[in-house]
């Protein structure tokens, strides 16, 4: 399809407006909802702050990402599979919208979508050390840092191949589980397996995976 590559949507509960002191003085003042769209192709983020995230917070959202976008691109967003972003609602509203297409990454797997490493930033260098004593301040904290960003901007890339992460989840899981694991790779390059056997009467085991 022409136009945006496939942005990463996820919404985000945050545990903002709190002092980073010890637990002794820790003060929660409330806590406000972060919606997020990369574009993976320019790294620029559209953002919205809500109270909740409910099904119409949702819509709210995918109605401010309709306005932004240019109206003759497809738009295709990476979601979780959280019950929310399959409400009836929801599907009323991209029937309605045809350009837009949801894709649903698999459950334990929402590391896949790059919106999450964006997450990662947010936390660390606007959250992890702010001081947010209402609701309000949190809230303008958050767009500050979104359009800071934005002027600044650049795509993440993987620096990994999927062998190779293939291979390093195959190490450590044969540093935590010992003897009884066991690793299966075909020598196909499009036909990669991992196996972990049960240890200790623990099951841990890795599904097929294709290139």
């Amino acid at each position: 399809m022409a136009g945006l590559r496939p942005q990463a949507l996820a919404g985000r509960g945050l545990q903002g407006v709190h002092r980073p002191v010890p637990d002794h003085d820790y003060h929660r003042h409330g806590t406000v909802d972060l919606f997020a769209a990369l574009n993976t192709a320019t790294g620029t983020v559209i953002g919205a702050v809500s109270a909740g995230h409910t099904a119409r917070d949702f819509v709210g959202f995918l109605a401010e990402i309709d306005r932004q976008v240019e109206p003759n691109l497809a738009v295709h967003l990476i979601c979780d599979n959280l019950s929310v972003h399959k409400a009836p609602t929801v599907r009323r509203w991209l029937v309605e919208h045809p350009r837009f297409a949801l894709h649903f990454t698999p459950t334990y797997s929402s590391w896949l979508n790059q919106v999450e490493r964006w997450f990662a930033e947010l936390q660390r260098r606007c959250l992890a050390r702010g001081v947010f004593c209402s609701v309000d301040e949190l809230t303008h904290a958050l767009e500050k840092w979104i359009s800071h960003w934005n002027e600044n901007a650049r795509p993440f890339t993987w620096t990994r191949t999927a062998d190779q992460i293939i291979d390093a989840i195959g190490h450590y899981c044969a540093r935590i589980s010992g003897p009884g694991l066991a690793v299966e790779r075909y020598d196909r390059p499009h036909d990669v397996r991992v196996v972990v056997r049960i240890v200790d009467g623990f099951v841990h085991e890795l599904d097929s995976v294709a290139r």
